[in-house]
Order: C-alpha cells, then structure tokens, then sequence
C-alpha cells in the first residue's frame, strides 16, 4: 500500500516493504514513466523477501498510467527538481530508519 512518509519536516508517498526480520541493507527503488505501478511494489516486496528494506518514492502522486499515451501524459508534467528532491527525502527517510551503524544505500531504476 502507498503511504505517506514523513522526514525533516518534509511529506512524501511511496511504497515501503521490510523483510522478515525488519531490518536489512536499503535499497531505493526508482519507478518508471508508468508511475508506481504494482510491477514497482511487487518489485520492492521481492526484495523484502531477499532481506533488503526497499523503497519506491512515487513522482506522480498515486496516479500510473497502463498505456504509453497515459505514461506520456503523466511525463508532460514531470519536474526533474522535484524528483531530484524527493530522491533526497527517500534516502533521508531511510537513513533516518537505518538501524545499521554504518547505512548503506543501493538504488534500483527502471526506464
């Protein structure tokens, strides 16, 4: 489920999935132009269930697009500095949760 995540005063959505253990190397998961799509989520359960604690940041705010002409749509719009922003809020947020002494973040992109 998409939820809303709070970090330095900033609020985000995405999709977070712990592994069993609930802790775990994080990773960052960078959806495509379709949005965050169950193909993301699903994504970022499956490394869940490889021990890692993954995160997608949605840029489109719950909106996806099923066809090439709703994900061009969805692209018009498409702010490269808030995205780099909430980017920067994902890794915060996840360093803010780390319970690794040392947090180490590796990031998955798609398109």
């Amino acid at each position: 489920m998409i939820q809303e995540f709070e970090v330095n005063g900033s609020i985000f959505n995405g999709y977070l999935a712990l592994p069993f253990s609930g802790k775990g190397i994080d990773v960052l998961v960078i959806h495509g132009w379709r949005g965050l799509s169950d193909f993301i989520c699903q994504t970022c359960d499956r490394l869940a269930q490889a021990g890692f604690v993954s995160l997608a940041p949605d840029y489109y705010n719950r909106k996806t697009a099923k066809t090439i002409e709703g994900a061009k749509a969805l692209n018009q719009n498409f702010d490269c500095k808030a995205a780099n922003k909430l980017v920067g809020l994902a890794a915060d947020f996840l360093i803010s949760q780390s319970v690794l002494s040392s947090p180490r973040i590796g990031s998955l992109s798609f398109s």
